[in-house]
């Protein structure tokens, strides 16, 4: 008859039945359920640096009005047709942001 294995973690006795056997993502050692998580087991491996995605930050255009602070986004932000500037709602028409036509 075969051998139940136990789970990795020194402190844990647990005899694992198929169902119940988890191999670690990162240090790909058998652990119960209880402990398949790398902070449950103090995995090794977790503290290598994972290679993260850097997060461009974009900065949101303003509007081309000169007092107005609006920043603007995909939702409220208008091109001129006559000067191609960029505009928020309230300043989109060229009375309103006294549009110089190209």
């Amino acid at each position: 008859m075969e051998r139940l294995p136990n789970c990795s973690l020194d402190r844990c006795s647990t005899l694992m039945v198929l169902q119940d056997q988890y191999t670690c993502d990162k240090c790909k050692l058998l652990y119960c359920g209880s402990h398949i998580h790398s902070f449950n087991h103090h995995c090794v491996k977790k503290e290598e640096k994972e290679e993260v995605e850097k997060i461009e930050v974009v900065e949101h255009p303003k509007c081309g009005y000169r007092r107005c602070t609006e920043k603007m986004n995909l939702s409220n932000r208008y091109t001129c047709r006559e000067c191609e500037q960029m505009f928020c709602l309230a300043h989109r028409h060229d009375f309103s942001h006294m549009c110089k036509k190209k």
